[in-house]
């Protein structure tokens, strides 16, 4: 592959317009959006709109471009933020925001070290503390590269005096603590037990907000690990048994099983929701385990038993009947429903 060309001192999106006009006239190229594609390729960008987004940022002046780097990293618009910094590496370093937000550890610690209050006064566009901008950047999981300095940010700070329980409110209405940012927006399992293991509060109140944006998060990563520090760390009992059936809403065995065991109080709700979103036996297991009553009905008087008949989940059929479920609620109808879903054989029952 050739070497990408070199873009003009003062490039101008106007003169590659022209040039993609040029060549889509002279027969190059079949359409004008093709031309366009193979000049922004031409110069090492993947898209002309990612070549076009190049140029605009060029034209900002740094605080801009600074701030349009925190909007990206936190919005995880990572393109854009990429964009930026392949442009302009040392916005990274810009201010203590831009620091904070991409892993800069040492450009932190100088910052502190000449001005040490500034680790727990707002600052940046957002005007939060320096470790919002760390906890609620993007970059932990989508840049692996810049992850170990995130966390590498959180943990300097921490020491210098930041407060694990730092906030702010979103929209007016939304309460954002920074475990949130750990542990339900990086889904990072390090920069959940720092902040834990540096006092933050499991539960997200605050100053009248009562939140639950932490574990409710937490709960929406396959790895169950962030979710179970914050549940270990003395969740209050109302948010770990709402946020069982949070987990229940995707398919995740060990997510579910970690709250089970864990000291959720499983209800007739999540046992028949574990049973129409069709969760498999083990899980349906787990939440009987953890006190779910075998035989509630629904609103519609259908117990479980009935429910997975009618899906045609014989094993988990089986489980409840084992567990010692009424097989006498279940009715033909039940028998035959689930036969045709689950494709055993015979006709669909009338009206289904």
């Amino acid at each position: 592959m050739s070497e990408p060309r070199s873009l003009p001192p003062r490039p101008d999106l106007r003169h590659l317009r022209d040039e993609a006009k040029r060549r889509r006239r002279a027969g190059e190229f079949p359409s004008l959006a093709l031309a366009q594609v193979a000049i922004a390729r031409e110069y090492g960008f993947r898209s002309w709109p990612r070549l076009k987004f190049h140029l605009s940022a060029l034209t900002l002046d740094a605080s801009a471009r600074a701030a349009a780097l925190i909007a990206s990293v936190t919005s995880a618009d990572l393109r854009r933020a990429r964009a930026l910094l392949s442009a302009d590496p040392a916005l990274a370093r810009h201010d203590l925001a831009c620091a904070c937000a991409t892993g800069e550890a040492e450009e932190v610690s100088r910052r502190l070290a000449a001005r040490p209050t500034a680790v727990s006064e707002p600052t940046g566009p957002n005007g939060w503390q320096p470790i919002l901008y760390a906890c609620f950047s993007r970059l932990p999981r989508g840049d692996a590269e810049r992850a170990p300095g995130i966390r590498e940010v959180v943990r300097r700070l921490l020491a210098a005096g930041a407060d694990p329980n730092a906030w702010f409110i979103h929209d007016g209405e939304w309460l954002q603590v920074a475990l949130y940012g750990a542990a339900g927006i990086a889904g990072d399992p390090e920069l959940t037990q720092m902040l834990l293991e540096a006092g933050a509060d499991p539960t997200d109140d605050r100053d009248g907000y009562h939140g639950n944006e932490v574990l409710y998060h937490a709960c929406e990563f396959a790895d169950p690990t962030c979710a179970r520090l914050v549940i270990e760390a003395g969740s209050r009992q109302d948010l770990v048994d709402y946020n069982l059936g949070r987990a229940l809403n995707f398919p995740n065995p060990e997510m579910i099983e970690m709250f089970c065991t864990h000291g959720a109080r499983a209800d007739a709700g999540h046992l028949h929701q574990a049973v129409w979103r069709r969760r498999p036996a083990r899980t349906v297991a787990g939440l009987l385990d953890a006190g779910a009553p075998i035989d509630a009905p629904d609103q519609h008087g259908r117990t479980p038993l009935r429910i997975a008949v009618r899906w045609g989940e014989d094993a988990v059929a089986q489980l409840l009947s084992d567990r010692g479920a009424d097989t006498s609620t279940v009715t033909e109808e039940d028998r035959a429903i689930g036969r045709y879903l689950s494709g055993a054989g015979g006709e669909p029952p009338a009206g289904v």
